[in-house]
């Protein structure tokens, strides 16, 4: 088992005050009064394997075993049985949701605003682009959106749930951020990053176990990264890494997916199956995009931020106007039919070219 640098890991107790021994199934016992319980973080197998805020319920006077990916319990009452902690794979077996911005005021710092009162709706299973100049807040909006920005003022709700109100683990089961600055250390394993997307419903059991390395394998070869799951972080490049967190971001599973710069660092050719791909999650996607053509494209709905406005998301033909396109990045845009396909399609020139 791999060790993080940083020393050794000390397992958080149980919740009867008594840590949990790495590499051992841990029984816990208790009284019929507690049926339920709140959060319980568990060691198991070494640093990576934790029990990350498991929730389930639990019935008077039952005693509940748990070991690996599932939980065998027995009691008063009961016939004995498995709780299978996740069950379901990648690839939308979490539904879409859906996202709604009331009032919303996105900061960067205590003073600047970039982000004001901005109010939209996002339906389960769209896809909505974010685009504006450099410095507009489009990242900001899309940490704000999942929850690792707290608004100044509004909120976010995802699927009706106010978004900053729940736990951090019940947060990483309703939404999954990939971000475009986000560098795992060089020393993991590609196995190992993509791993982290189980964090919220299990305890990593090592790369090996063969349910586990079927779904990481799964996701890696949806990124066009197949056979690379032992090969060290330290070794990709740019476009390969953000791949990699996108596989990690799949096996998350969430029924919201947020990309910021999704196609940064990637040739051409990711660049657009990386967009099919997520066109094809059935799930939620905003992605922050440069690239208006690809936004154009490949986006049901996109928000243009400009001056600290979010205008409300809107088609792509009415949402990137030649109006709006000179007014908010000072270039000409025109739509052509495309040669080949016959769609239309945003054609950007700078004003020099007139």
């Amino acid at each position: 088992m791999r060790t993080p640098e940083g020393g050794a890991h000390h397992p958080p107790p149980t919740p009867d005050g008594e840590p949990c021994l790495p590499g051992e199934a841990t029984r816990i016992a208790r009284s019929a009064t507690e049926a339920q319980p709140d959060e319980l973080a568990c060691a198991v197998d070494g640093p990576r394997g934790v029990v990350v805020g498991a929730s389930f319920p639990v019935a008077p006077s039952e005693s509940v075993g748990i070991s690996g990916a599932s939980a065998c319990y027995s009691g008063s009452g009961t016939s004995g049985g498995s709780i299978p902690l996740r069950v379901e794979g990648f690839g939308g077996g979490s539904g879409a949701g859906s996202i709604q911005a009331e009032g919303l005021t996105c900061a960067v710092g205590r003073r600047r605003n970039v982000v004001v009162d901005a109010d939209f709706s996002i339906a389960p299973g769209e896809t909505v682009g974010i685009v504006g100049p450099n410095g507009s807040g489009k990242t900001t909006l899309l940490r704000t959106l999942a929850g690792l920005r707290k608004p100044g003022r509004g909120r976010v709700l995802v699927d009706g749930r106010v978004l900053h109100e729940l736990r951090a683990r019940q947060r990483a089961t309703a939404v999954a951020l990939v971000a475009q600055d986000e560098s795992p250390p060089a020393d993991m394993l590609v196995g190992e990053v993509v791993a982290l997307g189980l964090t919220p419903y299990l305890p990593p059991w090592g790369l090996g176990d063969p349910r586990e390395r079927k779904q990481i394998v799964e996701a890696l070869a949806a990124v066009d990264l197949s056979g690379f799951a032992d090969r060290p972080v330290q070794q990709l490049s740019g476009g390969e890494r953000q791949r990699v967190l996108l596989a990690r971001a799949l096996l998350q599973d969430t029924p919201v997916l947020l990309l910021d710069e999704p196609t940064n660092h990637l040739d051409i050719t990711h660049q657009l199956e990386l967009l099919d791909l997520v066109r094809g999650l059935r799930r939620t996607v905003v992605a922050a995009l440069h690239d208006l053509s690809l936004a154009d494209r490949y986006c049901d709905r996109i928000i243009v931020l400009h001056n600290g406005i979010a205008r409300p998301p809107a088609p792509p033909a009415e949402a990137l106007t030649p109006e709006v396109v000179s007014e908010v990045f000072g270039v000409d845009a025109s739509r052509v039919e495309h040669p080949v396909t016959g769609e239309p399609h945003l054609l950007i020139t700078p004003r020099k070219a007139r």
